[in-house]
């Protein structure tokens, strides 16, 4: 019984730790995706000062460069938080959004001394964030995400670690009570009794809480963990999309293939906020609703471009992202149902961690309590013989 409190309350702390990794895994995947969704907003300021021509405005700059270094510092916190073969990768990252933030650099040079050269610094910039940058990021949050889960299904080795011992120690103290009623004529030892269920009554209460935690944890990833990764995607796919619509601008009749990866993007933006509204219903309407007007608007973009009048639709292209406009909304809601879903998967994968870690010493009591109880039994019997 002392050896089933000591396993039991070491797999009960085991438990407590594999679900404080999996609350740390979550805010890792956010983290990365929070990284992503910062380094293609950059892209997409870069791509629409560009078109600006010239000076672009020191607002929009200045919002460039904090979304690149929102990029740069995250992926600093990310990769003190990450593996060693994930902190190798990052640094790869990290170098090469500095390339693309030199490459971005060159174009706004020759951008504001009327080189149509910087155009082509401005594709390759791009081109490098989503062939290097941006599959790197994917791959690391999958495997986060694959590390999350991993350790919130844990619970089922756990009630393993935990019932095992139980069960022997209930199967000894069994055997000692058969063992004495032959050889005492006593019917009950309370001793024993007491024992046998101090052993099945903790373990069937720690387990419960075991369940419990597991059930709430898993309840949190399909809820307000699943819900806020879909936001932080639709939020890439979005700026990603705005950036297309950029690119496709700049190409000056040769973006056909921008335009059809601005279509890919807007589709991902879809379906992701619809995954999103399951668990914000207010916000992931409104983001909806938001993406959808901007997508009216990206028509008549596109429109105005097709009929020759360039000048006006780098002015509507422009102008998306002003207050009161769909990707204005698009933008607010989804930023909201981001940190809001956020919050709350940290805040219940932290309940679900605290609700086992007390229960420890439970279960460690149990069993010394449990061991008492049998040596007590058996004295009493040696006492009567005396």
């Amino acid at each position: 019984t002392v050896i089933f409190g000591i396993v039991g309350s070491t797999a009960i702390a085991n438990r407590a730790t594999d679900l404080g990794d999996a609350r740390d895994a979550a805010a890792q995947l956010e983290r990365l995706e929070s990284v992503r969704t910062a380094v293609v907003e950059a892209d997409s300021l870069a791509a629409s000062a560009y078109l600006e021509g010239g000076l672009e405005s020191p607002d929009r700059r200045a919002t460039y460069e904090d979304r690149l270094d929102a990029a740069q510092a995250g992926l600093a916190a990310a990769a003190a938080r990450a593996t060693d073969a994930e902190v190798e990768q990052l640094g790869g990252l990290a170098s090469a959004l500095t390339t693309a933030a030199g490459l971005i650099e060159q174009s706004r040079a020759n951008s504001r001394q009327g080189f149509p050269v910087g155009a082509a610094y401005q594709r390759n910039a791009s081109a490098l964030i989503r062939s290097d940058v941006l599959p790197g990021l994917d791959s690391i949050a999958t495997a986060t995400a694959a590390r999350t889960g991993d350790e919130v299904d844990r619970g089922a080795r756990a009630q393993l670690v935990l019932w095992g011992p139980a069960l022997v120690a209930l199967g000894l103290i069994g055997a000692a009570s058969v063992w004495l009623t032959r050889r005492t004529r006593r019917v009950v030892n309370v001793g024993l009794a007491i024992a046998a269920l101090a052993v099945l009554g903790f373990t069937g209460f720690a387990s419960s809480v075991l369940a419990s935690s597991t059930s709430d944890a898993r309840s949190t990833l399909d809820g307000s963990y699943a819900g806020a990764t879909a936001f932080a995607q639709a939020r890439t796919a979005a700026f990603d999309a705005r950036s297309n619509e950029a690119l496709t601008l700049i190409a000056r009749g040769n973006g056909a293939v921008f335009e059809t990866r601005w279509q890919e993007q807007a589709a991902q933006v879809a379906a992701r906020l619809t995954d999103a509204a399951k668990a914000d219903s207010v916000n992931g309407q409104n983001a909806i609703d938001g993406f959808r007007s901007y997508g009216s608007e990206h028509v008549q973009v596109r429109e105005l471009d097709d009929a020759g009048d360039y000048d006006t639709a780098v002015e509507r292209a422009l102008a998306v992202g002003n207050g009161g406009d769909g990707f204005f909304q698009f933008d607010e809601a989804s930023r909201t149902g981001l940190e809001s879903l956020s919050a709350d998967t940290d805040a219940a994968l932290g309940e679900a961690r605290d609700s086992v870690s007390g229960h420890r010493w439970l279960v460690l009591v149990a069993g010394f309590v449990a061991a008492a109880a049998a040596f007590a039994g058996f004295a009493r019997r040696i006492q009567e013989y005396r």
